[in-house]
């Protein structure tokens, strides 16, 4: 009885890790796509940024 109550929780045990380790990973792969996306946006020149609004205020100066 001892054996199945042991291998219920292992079960269990390895099914709530498996969940938790997933979502986690879930989480890290969406954080990483977010930063990457501010770093491609972050590192852009101001003509890439916007070319018409540069121009402009190029004209200006």
């Amino acid at each position: 009885m001892g054996s199945l109550f042991e291998w219920i929780t292992d079960w269990i045990k390895e099914g709530l890790i498996d969940a938790i380790t997933g979502q986690y990973t879930s989480i890290f792969n969406s954080v990483n796509n977010q930063v990457a996306d501010v770093a491609n946006q972050v590192g852009q020149t101001p003509q890439g940024w916007n070319g018409g609004v540069f121009s402009m205020i190029q004209n200006l100066s």
